[in-house]
């Protein structure tokens, strides 16, 4: 399977994520082409990309975006589809890994929607507050699926996660 169609058959099993005010929005399988406008190529088509260091790299596929808009996106240059993100609106792409591979995210993924059960609003998450623990649990998951991979995203994620909630 080529990596546009492995990239589908992931997004075809995901549903949205939401951690009290945190969220990962994942795209649709179907639109995945469509939804790259602003990214890969502008809304008449034309390419986005230059080759020049800052530009949208070809091969990088966008497949989520999280609460800030910023993107989600698979590099399929890599063999193992590493996973990125960026933060949106700075005229340049400075891309910064979250995982090794696809496979790992996926990994991670599972745990976070397992944190994110009876959490998926603000009210939710005060009745059910995220401990400490438990997010050290999830980054400990983090860095072993993903070894190779700087946690900083997971690490702000869970921060976000554990700001105003108690144990």
């Amino acid at each position: 399977m080529n990596g546009q169609a492995v990239i589908q058959n992931f997004l075809a099993q995901q549903k949205n994520i939401t951690l009290g005010y945190s969220e990962l929005n994942f795209l649709s399988a179907d639109s995945l082409e469509q939804s790259q406008t602003g990214y890969s190529f502008d809304d008449k088509g034309n390419s986005l990309m230059s080759g020049k260091p800052g530009s949208w790299q070809p091969g990088w596929i966008v497949i989520a975006n999280d609460e800030t808009g910023d993107p989600i996106f698979v590099d399929t240059g890599t063999p193992e589809l590493q996973v990125f993100t960026a933060a949106h609106g700075m005229a340049h792409w400075e891309a910064e890994p979250i995982t090794d591979s696809l496979h790992s995210f996926a990994d991670i993924l599972i745990q976070l929607r397992l944190l994110a059960t009876g959490r998926a609003n603000p009210v939710e998450k005060l009745l059910n507050p995220l401990l400490a623990q438990e997010a050290q649990d999830f980054l400990k998951f983090v860095r072993t699926t993903s070894p190779n991979t700087d946690p900083a995203y997971w690490e702000t994620l869970m921060l976000l996660a554990l700001e105003n909630d108690t144990e």
